[in-house]
C-alpha cells in the first residue's frame, strides 16, 4: 500500500491520555507525513477537576476541548467520517455505550494490554448497565473493530479465542522508546553504586519493598522518579536515610534518561491486586537501554520483555522478592565483571522495542484496518 497518496488522518482516545504508549504511531505519522494527531482523553470531567484542584490550568482547558469535542462528536458522529480512531479503553468500561456512537462513522482500531478476556478478571465492574455493557462490548469487538493492537501476543490470543474473531485482524505492538534519548553513555563507570525506580508511587508497584532495600544498603543510592499517593511517605523516609533520593515526577525525557544514565539497576516489584498486573512497563525498557539491569517480579509484563533471556534470573515471584533482590544487588554490585555482562545485556533486548521496530507494527496495523475497513 502506499501510504503517500493519500494523507492518513489519526485520532487517538484514551482514559488518561498517555502519548508515550504511541510514539511509534506518531512516527508512522510523522515519516509519512500525514495529518498530525489528535489525542482526546474520554474522561474529561474527572480530569478538569483534579486539574484545577492542583492549579495545573493548562490542562483544565485541554479537559474541557476534550469534553466539547466530545460531545460534539456524539451529536454529530458523520464528522469522524472517514478518520483513523484508536482507542485504548478498559475491558467493560461502561463508557463505551456513549464512546461507540463518537466512533460510529470511523475506521476503528482498538489497542489494549489487559490480558485476561474470559470475564472472570476485568478491570471494570459495572453493577448498573452490566448487561447492556457486556453486549456492547460484544458488538464492538465483533463488528465495530477493524483492526486490533495488542501489546502482547496474549492479549491476542485471548480476545480471539473468547470472541472468536479472526487472527489476520491483530497485530502485536509493544510500547516503544525513543533510542535517540534513552540510550547508555557507559556500562564501565560506576561513580555511585545507585538503583532507580520510575512509574507510579503507589503500593501496588511495590514501594515499600524497596524502601526496605534501601535501608538495608545505605551505600547504595536509591532513586525514585514519579508521583502518587506515595511520595510523602517517600520523601519522609529520605529525611532519615541520605542514600534515599526523590526527585518526584520528570516531565522531560532527556532529564529521566539522565538519571537512569547514572543508575546501574532499575527495580520493578509490582504486586497483583484483584484488578491489575504489571503488563507492559514503558520505564523498565527506557531503563534498560540506558543500561539499567533489571530486578522485578515475575508478572507477565517483565517476562515478555526478558523474552527468555539471562534477564529472567532476575525475575522473582512476589513472597521471594525481597530476599532475593537483596542477593541480586549485592552480587551484581561486588562483581563489575557480571554488572557489565547484565548491562550489556539489558541494552540489547531493549533494542526490539525501539521506535522503528514499533513504527513498522503500527503500519500492519493501520493497513489492516484500512483493508478491513473496505471489505466490510
Amino acid at each position: 500500500m502506499n501510504y503517500n497518496s493519500e494523507k492518513k488522518r489519526v485520532i487517538v482516545f484514551h482514559e488518561y491520555g498517555e502519548p508515550k504508549h504511541y510514539v511509534g504511531l506518531s512516527m508512522l505519522i510523522k515519516n509519512n507525513s500525514w495529518e498530525t494527531e489528535k489525542y482526546i482523553e474520554f474522561s474529561p470531567i474527572k480530569l478538569f477537576v483534579k486539574a484545577i484542584l492542583s492549579k495545573q490550568y493548562a490542562k483544565a482547558l485541554k479537559a474541557l476541548y476534550d469534553l466539547v469535542f466530545i460531545i460534539f462528536c456524539y451529536l454529530f458522529p458523520f464528522v469522524l467520517r472517514g478518520r483513523i480512531a484508536v482507542i485504548g479503553i478498559a475491558p467493560l468500561d461502561a463508557k463505551l455505550l456513549f464512546m461507540r456512537r463518537v466512533l460510529s462513522k470511523c475506521i476503528i482500531v482498538y489497542h489494549s494490554s489487559w490480558l485476561y478476556w474470559d470475564g472472570t478478571k476485568y478491570p471494570k465492574n459495572n453493577i448498573f448497565f452490566k448487561k447492556a455493557t457486556e453486549e456492547c462490548w460484544r458488538g464492538f469487538l465483533t463488528r465495530d473493530v477493524s483492526s486490533f493492537a495488542t501489546v502482547t501476543d496474549k492479549v491476542a490470543l485471548e480476545i480471539q479465542d473468547n470472541f472468536n474473531i479472526s487472527e489476520q485482524k491483530f497485530t502485536v505492538v509493544y510500547h516503544a522508546f525513543d533510542e535517540k534519548i534513552f540510550t547508555c553513555h557507559s556500562i564501565e563507570v560506576v561513580d555511585i553504586p545507585s538503583v532507580i525506580y520510575a512509574g507510579r508511587l503507589v503500593e501496588s508497584k511495590g514501594i515499600d519493598l524497596i524502601l526496605k532495600l534501601a535501608q538495608l544498603h545505605p551505600s547504595i543510592r536509591f532513586e525514585f522518579a514519579g508521583q502518587g499517593p506515595l511520595e510523602g511517605i517517600i520523601r519522609e523516609k529520605a529525611k532519615v536515610l541520605s542514600n534515599i533520593v526523590c526527585h518526584g515526577f520528570i516531565s522531560k525525557p532527556e532529564q529521566l534518561a539522565r538519571v537512569f544514565n547514572r543508575s546501574q539497576i532499575v527495580v520493578l516489584p509490582s504486586q497483583r491486586t484483584e484488578t491489575w498486573e504489571e503488563l507492559f512497563g514503558i520505564a523498565l525498557i527506557e531503563a534498560m537501554a540506558c543500561g539499567c539491569v533489571p530486578i522485578t517480579t515475575d508478572h507477565y509484563g517483565p517476562s515478555v520483555i526478558f523474552d527468555n533471556s539471562e534477564l529472567l534470573h532476575h525475575c522473582f515471584d512476589e513472597q521471594s522478592f525481597y530476599n532475593n533482590a537483596d542477593q541480586a544487588i549485592n552480587t551484581l554490585f561486588s562483581n563489575p565483571e557480571k554488572l557489565r555482562h547484565y548491562r550489556q545485556l539489558a541494552i540489547d533486548s531493549a533494542t526490539r522495542f525501539n521506535l522503528l521496530s514499533i513504527s513498522k507494527a503500527w503500519e500492519q496495523v493501520i493497513s489492516n484496518a484500512l483493508h478491513n475497513s473496505e471489505q466490510s
